[in-house]
């Protein structure tokens, strides 16, 4: 029923109705049946149901199937078809209407539902337009909802221009909330994103509401030991703050951190200072999967990009890779290869067998779809790595992409003699290439 109301909207399919009856019920539709009202409508008018007749057609519509249609066996559709061709409606368009029960018995819905939806979706698309700190705020304090991860949604933000500021016992809550970041004379406040301790894999809500309270009452820490020693959470806790680099503004990095607060509590067995500790630099893919390891989330460039520019293992020159926002220009008449982290994957029921996956990269979201065949041939790649290199056919319709995929490309093995283009892949290279975010479909 969608393809069908979609294309009269859009003036590619002329609205047509066998009878004014028809017309009355399925004016505001296009002639196409949508919600369940109306098929009890069509049905008083011209199937001769009752009220309570049509009723019982609504509430059984779920049980019925494609054979049970296919042979007129159920009662309802008998007497429904049977009125319908008394008042000499067209063979077309009862075809058509039984197709459309069909789906119905699949998926269907009350108008009133589709108001409540439709409120909802244009109130949301409302606020992300006019208020987009705000509503991504919202959204990130009501997870876990939804098809995207904490980390899907702040990449969003950041490509929208919405600065995400870090995890910081200073300034952090529980929650994700508002916090102004540019503040000129005359001008509109502009708010970024503090993230908040909810997203710390490992530390308790109970240990926040404590050091919440000294911060409250004593003000901001000048220091890590400050921290703790005003505090008193248990030593995975404060682990736990330390992996997510909620120290770093008090100028104390996450390895540091780490080995200090591993230390706790502190006894005075020695008279002399203990020797500070040099750790070496981490990259950043480094730091990125310590991130998703503590929070689920990172700040750092989005390893898709860090990953083909710096790390890149396939047998594909990475240039001919494009980007999410490149395949809006992009000619479906060739193949496209892209790669980005694995962020959705769905593979619903209705759909024949065919599996759908999104990826990511630093421009945006890529609509992947895969054929049966395809996805069983290349099932172990795309449910081993979280980052997928695929070549595909892309497919337009209006302002939405999509790639059928035709290969999926495995890390190559070639030294980096054989090729400029290819570096070795080492096994800490393959297991970069498996990083996942906490939240992961």
């Amino acid at each position: 029923m969608i393809h069908p109301y979609l294309k009269r909207r859009e003036g590619l399919e002329p609205i047509t109705y066998p009878n004014q009856e028809i017309k009355d019920v399925l004016s505001k539709t296009l002639g196409v049946i949508i919600f369940q009202e109306q098929l009890m409508r069509i049905a008083i008018a011209l199937g001769d149901f009752t009220a309570g007749e049509a009723n019982e057609l609504r509430k059984n519509i779920g049980a019925w199937n494609s054979k049970s249609f296919q042979r007129n066996l159920n009662p309802y559709t008998e007497k429904l078809l049977q009125g319908l061709k008394r008042r000499k409606i067209p063979q077309s368009f009862i075809d058509q209407m039984v197709s459309q029960m069909q789906g119905f018995s699949h998926y269907g819905f009350p108008e009133s539902h589709a108001i409540s939806f439709a409120f909802l979706a244009y109130a949301s698309c409302y606020l992300k337009c006019h208020y987009p700190a705000a509503f991504f705020t919202a959204i990130l304090n009501s997870q876990p909802m939804g098809f995207y991860s904490p980390q899907a949604l702040i990449q969003t933000a950041r490509r929208q221009k919405i600065k995400i500021l870090p995890i910081d016992v200073n300034a952090s809550i529980w929650d994700h909330q508002l916090e102004e970041v540019d503040a000129k004379p005359g001008q509109p406040k502009i708010f970024g994103i503090r993230l908040g301790f909810r997203l710390v894999s490992g530390l308790s809500q109970k240990a926040v509401d404590q050091f919440l309270g000294v911060r409250a009452n004593h003000g901001l820490w000048t220091s890590l030991d400050h921290f703790i020693q005003t505090t008193s959470i248990y030593r995975d806790d404060y682990s736990a703050l330390a992996a997510a680099n909620a120290f770093q503004s008090l100028g104390v990095e996450r390895f540091d951190a780490l080995w200090r607060v591993e230390a706790v509590p502190y006894k005075d067995m020695i008279d002399v200072d203990e020797r500070r500790l040099k750790w070496k630099s981490k990259s950043s893919l480094d730091r990125t999967q310590m991130d998703f390891k503590a929070t689920g989330v990172s700040l750092e460039t989005h390893p898709s990009k860090v990953l083909r520019e710096h790390y890149w293992s396939y047998d594909l020159d990475p240039k001919t890779i494009q980007k999410a926002d490149q395949l809006v220009t992009a000619d479906i008449k060739k193949p496209v290869h892209v790669f980005g982290m694995t962020l959705i994957k769905q593979a619903p029921p209705s759909a024949k067998g065919m599996v759908f996956l999104t990826l990511e990269d630093e421009t945006g979201f890529i609509n992947l779809a895969f054929a049966p065949n395809t996805y069983k041939t290349y099932y172990k790649l795309i449910e081993g790595y979280g980052f997928l290199c695929v070549t595909g056919k892309l497919q337009k319709v209006g302002n939405y992409q999509s790639i059928l995929v035709t290969r999926v490309h495995d890390i190559s093995r070639l030294q980096s003699h054989q090729t400029a283009m290819i570096q070795p892949v080492e096994n800490e290279q393959a297991q970069v290439l498996k990083l996942k975010p906490r939240n992961y479909y």
